[in-house]
């Protein structure tokens, strides 16, 4: 979790694991490579480096210890409400004890989801190509956005008059992010020496297939036809096991209106070239029904049949399907626990929806919220 190799040639990432040092786990680790390479970040980012302007002291300010502010989910909007749903109502953890056991009260509660759906740029699959690098300065205008306590008032309103509050985690929900502008995050917030929570869920899933050490890791990523078709999966997938030196590893994605069940899935990856057991189906699409894919893959594995035999050599012991959605929550809820970062406030999580809008002036975009 295949593009132009200029783009993504020194890119590196981490994912975040542990809360001690948020910047180190929760960004990639692509400003190492930097050194290395000489890979450069965009200009958008240069400038804020050089100037010191708003952006500067917004970044320098920024307190992760501070329990205020909202967990801001920022990208396309089917992938942003589907991701908002879950950390509204989703119950998978005593909220006293911290274990994983539903205690009738949703995980966030007390919380702010901010939906921050990006209209102007998606979909981001436009961008590739030419265009890959303004894709990057993209991702870092949103995250400042993201992270900014000010907004505007409309279209129409480039000095940003409106006031918001900030936002002390961001998650990135498209895997596009994750390839173009993680890197530059990553290299802003270093350079300007704070530890501000970044989560991309790809990173995310990814990290933790190839922390189970298995051998030659083989994983299946179910998402929708755009990210399927661009190759952004593989791409990350790809650096992420040259980062590690391993070699003999695959990813290959698939979009969940072409398959359904398990059979569906191994014929589609037998039909792609795939020949070496998959450790893992990565359920990353809203619309995909994660329990019959789970059943599927059960049945196959404990109904005897010729068809189940042959497809269970495209399967590794201690074969998983993943809920994408689920990582994401849960890796964000152990960070906040960890960290003591929870608002504990007594009401249930809410949501505040923000849109962005193409400026007005002919010049960039602009943050709005909706009423």
């Amino acid at each position: 979790m295949h593009l132009n190799g200029f783009t993504m040639k020194a890119f590196r990432a981490t994912i975040p694991v542990l809360a001690a040092a948020l910047l180190a786990v929760l960004l990639p680790s692509g400003c190492r490579e930097t050194a290395e390479t000489g890979r450069r970040t965009v200009p958008y980012v240069q400038q804020i480096l050089s100037t010191h302007g708003h952006e500067w002291s917004l970044l320098s300010g920024f307190d992760p210890a501070d329990p205020k502010g909202s967990i801001a989910l920022v990208g396309p909007e089917t992938r942003n409400r589907a991701l908002a749903e879950r950390f509204l109502a989703g119950d998978d953890f005593d909220n006293i004890r911290g274990n994983t056991a539903p205690d009738e009260l949703p995980d966030f509660a007390g919380e702010r989801i901010d939906i921050l759906t990006d209209k102007a740029n998606t979909p981001y699959e436009s961008f590739l190509g030419p265009g890959e690098d303004s894709l990057r300065t993209v991702t870092v205008r949103n995250f400042l956005f993201a992270i900014d306590t000010m907004l505007s008032i409309g279209a129409f309103d480039n000095d940003r008059l409106e006031r918001k509050e900030n936002s002390k985690v961001v998650v990135f929900t498209s895997p596009m992010s994750a390839a173009f502008g993680a890197f530059d995050i990553d290299t802003l917030v270093r350079s300007v020496g704070r530890q501000i929570p970044v989560i991309f869920p790809s990173r995310l899933m990814f990290e933790r297939q190839f922390d189970r050490n298995i051998p030659h890791l083989h994983v299946a990523v179910i998402t929708d036809s755009l990210s399927a078709e661009s190759g952004v999966y593989p791409l990350i997938f790809d650096e992420m096991a040259a980062e590690r030196g391993l070699l003999g590893c695959g990813c290959v994605a698939f979009a969940c209106d072409s398959v359904s069940y398990a059979g569906d899935i191994l014929d589609s990856y037998r039909q792609a070239g795939g020949n070496m057991p998959l450790s893992a189906i990565i359920v990353d699409d809203p619309d995909a029904d994660i329990e019959a894919i789970r059943d599927s893959f059960g049945w196959i594995l404990h109904v005897q049949s010729e068809a189940n035999l042959g497809y269970r050599k495209l399967m590794t012991d201690g074969f998983t399907v993943i809920d994408a959605r689920r990582e994401v929550t849960d890796a964000c809820y152990r960070l906040l626990r960890r960290t003591n970062n929870f608002t504990h406030n007594i009401s249930y999580p809410y949501s505040k929806d923000y849109i962005t809008v193409p400026a007005s002036s002919g010049g960039g975009y602009n943050l709005v919220e909706l009423y």
